[in-house]
């Protein structure tokens, strides 16, 4: 029981620093960099900070120039 209390805590955790990434200037993104560095993730907030919209820089309809 005491582990399941454990994850729900560290659940809520992430879901709030997910909640002020998602408010703020800044986008997190994650690659897979197996062979096709590809993102994997970026945060809801990408078209506000990048003018970019997640679901197109996700799938490759827009590119992101770092």
């Amino acid at each position: 029981m005491s582990k399941h209390i454990g994850l729900s805590r560290e659940h809520e955790m992430l879901k709030r620093e997910h909640g002020l990434i998602e408010k703020s200037p800044v986008v997190l993104a994650t690659w897979n960099f197996d062979t096709s560095h590809k993102l994997a993730y970026i945060s809801k907030n990408a078209h506000t900070v990048v003018g970019a919209d997640a679901a197109d820089l996700l799938d490759g309809r827009t590119n992101l120039l770092i």
